[in-house]
C-alpha cells in the first residue's frame, strides 16, 4: 500500500510531484476537504515544499523499514501512524486510514503491544506450539510461505499497471492475475498518482417555473461559498465522493441523470442523501447541473467577504424537466 503510493507519484512523470507542488494544491482539490484543509493551504508555499518531499520519503521509504529489526519497524509504524494522523486531520477519507493503522500491528511482536491489548488478542490469536511441531505445523508454515509468494506476484500486474509497464511483466502472471481479478484479491493503491490542479464543482439546482432556481445542498461536498468545509471523519459519503469524479470528467456520469430525474420525482430515499430539500412543499419541475470552477479564498477574501470559496462562472452540463420523464 505505501510503497505503491509512493511509487506512482514518482514515477507517473507528474510536474508537480517531481517539482514538490503537489500539497500546494491538494489540500484544496482532494474530494471532501474539511475546515482544517482551508487552514493547511494558506501555510506558506515553501513549508508545503518540505511536506511534499517528507510525503514521498516516508511513502517509498518506510516500506523498507518494516522488513528490519525490531527496533526500525517500532520507528516505521509510529512514522505510518503519524502520516495516517495528519492525513485524516487534513481530509476526509472514511476509514482508509483507519484500516492502514490496523495493517501496522502486524510488524509489532507481542511484547511490543500494551498488557491490556496483549491480554485481549493473544488467547484468540494464539495457538499450541505442540500443534505446529513435526510435519503438518512444517507443511503448514510452507503452504503459507507459498500463498504469500504468490500473492506478492500477483500484486505486481496492478501496480506494473499504473506504471505503465505491464509490458515487462510475463503473459502467464498477467493471465494469472486476469483469472483472479473478480475476487479482488489484490488491488493497486496508488494514490493521487496525477495531483488535480483544479477543482471543478457540479451544483445540482430546480425550479418550478424554470426562471427561479434553488440549489440542492449536499452534506459533505463544497457547494454554499459561505459554508466553510465539513468534516465526515470515518463516514464514506459516496455520492459526495462520486460527484468529485463526476466533475473532473469531460461528460457527465451515466448515474446523473437518474439522479436528477429522481429529485424531480421527489424521492424520498434520495432526497435523505441532501442536506436539506428546498422544494418541501411540491417537487420541481426542472433541474440541471451547473459545472464551477472552484478555489479557496485567502485570509484576506474570508476577512472582507465571508467566504470560504471563491468560483468562477459556471456552465451548464445537464438539463432535465419533469416532461422529459413522461
Amino acid at each position: 500500500l505505501m510503497l505503491s503510493s509512493g511509487a506512482v507519484k514518482l514515477l507517473s512523470g507528474d510536474g508537480t510531484w517531481l517539482e514538490l507542488e503537489a500539497l500546494a494544491y491538494h489540500f484544496e482539490t482532494q474530494p471532501l476537504p474539511m475546515l482544517s484543509s482551508w487552514w493547511v493551504h494558506q501555510l506558506p508555499e515553501a513549508l508545503l515544499s518540505v511536506a511534499t518531499l517528507a510525503t514521498l520519503v516516508l511513502e517509498v521509504g518506510l516500506p523498507f523499514l518494516y522488513w528490519g529489526p525490531r527496533r526500525l519497524r517500532q520507528l516505521a509504524v509510529v512514522l505510518t501512524l503519524l502520516l495516517m494522523l495528519i492525513i485524516s486531520a487534513t481530509g476526509s477519507y472514511g476509514f482508509f486510514n483507519l484500516l492502514t493503522a490496523v495493517l501496522c500491528l502486524s510488524l509489532l511482536e507481542d511484547r511490543d503491544l500494551p498488557a491490556r491489548l496483549r491480554a485481549w488478542l493473544l488467547p484468540a490469536g494464539s495457538a499450541e506450539p505442540s500443534r505446529l511441531r513435526g510435519f503438518p505445523g512444517r507443511a503448514v508454515v510452507a503452504l503459507r510461505g507459498v500463498v504469500m509468494f504468490a500473492l506478492a506476484l500477483l500484486s505486481l500486474v496492478p501496480l506494473f499497471g499504473a506504471l505503465g509497464w505491464e509490458a515487462r511483466l510475463p503473459a502467464s502472471l498477467q493471465a494469472s492475475y486476469a483469472g483472479t481479478r473478480g475476487f479482488r484479491i489484490v488491488n493497486n493503491y496508488g494514490l493521487f498518482a496525477h495531483m488535480t490542479t483544479e477543482r471543478p464543482e457540479l451544483l445540482v439546482e430546480a425550479s418550478l417555473d424554470g426562471r427561479e432556481w434553488r440549489p440542492y445542498e449536499f452534506r459533505w461536498k463544497p457547494g454554499d461559498l459561505a459554508q466553510a468545509p465539513r468534516a465526515a471523519y470515518l463516514h464514506m459519503p459516496r455520492l459526495d465522493w462520486q460527484l468529485w469524479f463526476a466533475a473532473l470528467r469531460g461528460r457527465p456520469p451515466g448515474w446523473l441523470a437518474p439522479f436528477c430525474a429522481r429529485l424531480l420525482q421527489g424521492r424520498p430515499e434520495v432526497l435523505a442523501l441532501l442536506e436539506g430539500n428546498p422544494f418541501p412543499d411540491e417537487p420541481p419541475r426542472f433541474v440541471r447541473v451547473i459545472r464551477y470552477d472552484y478555489r479557496f479564498s485567502n485570509v484576506e477574501e474570508r476577512r472582507a467577504t465571508g467566504q470560504w470559496w471563491h468560483r468562477g462562472p459556471g456552465r451548464q452540463v445537464l438539463a432535465l424537466s419533469a416532461d422529459d420523464l413522461r
